[in-house]
């Protein structure tokens, strides 16, 4: 993935760099809006590189509203460019944490939105938990995105790893019953049926959403068909 990490307008050169890694046969624009100076700049450049990924044909897996600030409403931006362009199903908003900070009316606006544009989301539980709520005293907040809502309204949703051993996150192991264990956790998916959901999250949604950027992030993924069985009963490692 062609991904600007330090933000695409933000950083002097990066757009050409981006161009430059495209043309030597990188096939997934990537993005990170809340990284740019201001809001405007950061519409601006799910602009171009939405834009950009229409005109290439690749599909965009963007680092989005990955903050604890309910303002950060970029995904709004991405989804609106996605059904502009064309491009459904072909996008994916990875992290949107700030939607854990949101009010509700807004979220209850912002999911149909992410649907109707067939924009995929990709919830990485342990960075989540890991990285958010850090400027908090107490209470603190959880921070993964509203997974549970986004399934209800018939979002795509998958779990995915982000950062394995990085300066970010250092105790990766790549497997991703671990990340379904955290995640089932954090978005307090653990009673009736809702075990089966994180297992949805961990097989067939990153399978439809693999067209983005999202099989990078599902390393280790297997279907099962009783989460929270197979969570207790596997050993660590496998």
């Amino acid at each position: 993935m062609a991904f600007p990490q330090d933000g695409v307008l933000r950083s002097a050169g990066a757009l050409d760099k981006l161009k430059r890694a495209l043309a030597m046969g990188v096939d997934v624009i990537g993005g990170i809006p809340h990284f740019e100076r201001t809001m405007a700049e950061g519409a601006e450049s799910i602009r171009i590189l939405c834009e950009l990924a229409a005109q290439l044909g690749c599909p965009v897996d963007m680092h989005c509203d990955e903050t604890d600030d309910p303002l950060s409403r970029h995904i709004e931006t991405l989804a609106f460019h996605t059904q502009r362009l064309g491009m459904q199903g072909r996008v994916t908003g990875s992290h949107l944490t700030s939607m854990h900070s949101m009010d509700n009316y807004y979220a209850s606006k912002l999911i149909p939105l992410i649907r109707d544009a067939g924009v995929h989301v990709i919830a990485n539980p342990l960075i989540n938990i890991t990285l958010q709520g850090r400027q908090d005293t107490y209470p603190k907040r959880r921070g993964m995105t509203r997974v549970p809502e986004l399934m209800a309204a018939e979002v795509n949703v998958a779990f995915g790893h982000d950062c394995v051993m990085d300066p970010w996150y250092a105790l990766g192991s790549g497997d991703m019953l671990e990340v379904a264990a955290m995640g089932l956790h954090v978005a307090q998916m653990t009673g009736g049926g809702r075990g089966f959901s994180a297992s949805t999250a961990m097989a067939s949604c990153p399978a439809a959403a693999q067209t983005s950027c999202c099989y990078r992030r599902t390393i280790r993924w297997k279907p099962f068909a009783c989460a929270p069985r197979d969570l207790r009963y596997s050993a660590p490692g496998t």
